[in-house]
């Protein structure tokens, strides 16, 4: 299996995600399907249980693939795009904060 124990580095599913990928901040309504579950989640539930302050969640950067959440960069990929038996082509994508 594909994985990776860092959460700056995660594996998808390359044949799962459209042509439009977008970078964004977090908005109000976002949900995703966390990777291990098969129920929705809003974003804001998730910073919660994860604690992650409010100030910092602005920050984070939010991969999408058709209006569809991919990853929250950092911190959990959605659940629709993970990497199986039936994969064929992976996509790696790595997060890094630059500092300077």
């Amino acid at each position: 299996a594909y994985f990776s124990e860092n959460r700056s580095v995660e594996y998808i599913d390359a044949n799962k995600i459209g042509n439009n990928l977008l970078l964004r901040n977090w908005k109000h309504g976002d949900w995703f399907i966390p990777l291990g579950m098969n129920e929705k989640k809003k974003l804001s539930d998730y910073f919660v249980e994860q604690k992650v302050p409010r100030f910092k969640k602005q920050s984070i950067p939010i991969l999408t693939s058709e209006n569809n959440i991919v990853w929250i960069c950092g911190q959990r990929l959605d659940e629709r795009f993970k990497v199986t038996s039936s994969t064929t082509s992976i996509l790696k994508m790595e997060y890094e904060v630059l500092h300077g």
